[in-house]
């Protein structure tokens, strides 16, 4: 099996930063062939990190749409999508 490449990132930046801790929304393409979109860039507690699409059961708990069998693939999404981010603040202040 072919290992997975993220080849493009794009970052959609939350104007709202006082009034959510969504600080900004990414889409990530996967070989070129497979989108996501809808991920968040969160500021947590211990820093950013990026959350997958879900959606809300009627029973009121979340379920993912899409996310990552391993911890090795989400750590790699998310360095790509905080890579992206950072690289968006940086253009945005300059």
């Amino acid at each position: 099996m072919e290992k997975m490449n993220v080849t493009r990132v794009k970052i959609r930046m939350n104007g709202k930063e006082t009034e959510t801790k969504v600080r900004a929304y990414a889409t990530v393409v996967l070989n070129d062939c497979f989108r996501i979109s809808g991920i968040k860039v969160i500021d947590g507690q211990h820093g950013l990190f990026i959350s997958f699409p879900r959606f809300q059961l009627t029973n009121g708990q979340y379920q993912d749409l899409v996310s990552p069998v391993d911890k090795e693939g989400r750590k790699y999404i998310q360095e790509q999508v905080l890579n992206s981010f950072h690289s968006e603040m940086i253009e945005q202040t300059a």
